[in-house]
Parts: structure tokens; sequence; C-alpha cells
């Protein structure tokens, strides 16, 4: 009798951990589409899209501005 119940409890187990990792996909599936739309917006609208601004510009507002402090420096590299 303890067998079946332990068989029966093994076999509920497993189906709810099935569940449950088909419900974290689909959220990981949400998760990604959503990051990916507010990237394609930010690029639409002319915003920076990731991370720090490179060498030479900074953010101001989500949009690179060029840093004035930095030009020279920048013009040196590409003049050589």
């Amino acid at each position: 009798m303890i067998w079946t119940i332990l068989d029966n409890f093994r076999e509920c187990s497993q189906a709810f951990r099935s569940i449950i990792a088909a419900v974290a996909e689909m959220e990981r599936e949400n998760i990604r589409v959503q990051t990916m739309a507010g990237r394609e917006h930010k690029a639409r609208e002319g915003k920076w899209n990731g991370g720090f601004a490179p060498y030479g510009y900074r953010l101001e507002n989500g949009e690179l501005v060029i840093a004035e402090d930095e030009v020279e420096i920048i013009q040196m590299i590409f003049d050589r």
C-alpha cells in the first residue's frame, strides 16, 4: 500500500515539475519579447540602446552627445 502511494506521489511530482518548467519557459519567452520590443522602441526614437556610452560620447537623457573634453583624443586616433 505505501509503495502505491509513493509511486503516485512520484508521478504527481514529475507532472508538477513539468508544469512549472513549462510556465517558466513561457515567462522567459515573454521577458525576451518585451525586452526586444523595448529596444526596438528606443532605436526608433533614436536613443542609445545599451550599456556605457562609447569613448568620445556621453549619455544625456538616453541620447549620445559628443563629449567635448574627449574630442582632441578622438581626432588624434583617427589622424593616425
